[in-house]
């Protein structure tokens, strides 16, 4: 039987679960990462959960090939989010969903948790990450995956807990600026240049606010200062 792949994103995802781990991964489609977590003795429980019949039984086919007796190591969940998902699961993973969506299933279900975030948000990162300092959650580590040519990945690691934050941290968080290495910068590079296109579009629009021009300006202005400390730009 041939081992599932995972791709370099969902390895990023794996890479953060430490061995022993009860772990949720919250719209897991296919359950790859839970069979890859099982088939390399990483997990020996990991719930994995989807809104939709289909997700559910795409994956309830996909385990069952691949892990035969060990299938019911993975418990399949039909769930909105995180509810009904255990609060013994020290483990969510939330991956492949807009920025604003996981923060709605987070501000919806993680209540009391003490459980360690894995996050891989697809769009809107910097709402985000504004999301989780705003509600007593803490960035522990930042990581950029590159896939193909220009695909570029956010993978976030958050635990409860709060944390001060400046302004630049809600676009290019502090454990990701402190990478320094080529793939992390060249994304930080890329944040910079659509702030750019932001306030020139801002700044020929008659609905836009002096205050908001501002702030974004600010903004431009702290990651361009970053990237020419890095010798960036």
């Amino acid at each position: 039987m041939v081992a599932v792949k995972l791709s370099p994103r969902l390895k990023a995802l794996a890479e953060n679960i430490s061995p022993g781990s009860v772990v949720a991964d919250i719209g897991t489609d296919h359950a790859l990462l839970p069979i890859y977590l099982v088939e390399n003795d990483i997990c020996k429980e990991v719930y994995a959960c989807d809104i939709g019949d289909g997700p559910i039984d795409r994956a309830r086919s996909f385990i069952r090939k691949k892990l035969g007796e060990e299938s019911d190591k993975i418990t399949l969940m039909k769930c909105n989010g995180l509810d009904g998902v255990p609060e013994h699961c020290d483990t969510i993973v939330i991956a492949g969903m807009g920025g604003e969506l996981i923060s709605d299933i987070l501000s919806r279900g993680y209540g009391k948790r003490k459980a360690k975030l894995i996050l891989q948000p697809m769009t809107s990162i910097e709402k985000l990450r504004r999301y989780l300092y705003e509600n007593d959650f803490h960035i522990v580590d930042e990581r950029i995956v590159k896939e193909m040519e220009h695909r570029y990945y956010s993978v976030i690691i958050a635990e409860s807990g709060s944390q001060d934050y400046d302004r630049i941290d809600i676009y290019a968080s502090k454990p990701l600026r402190e990478k320094h290495d080529e793939v992390s910068l060249n994304f930080i590079e890329k944040i910079y240049r659509l702030q750019r296109e932001k306030i020139r579009g801002m700044r020929t629009s008659r609905l836009t606010k002096e205050e908001e021009l501002r702030y974004e300006t600010a903004v431009f202005k702290d990651l361009e200062s970053y990237l020419e400390d890095e010798k960036k730009i």
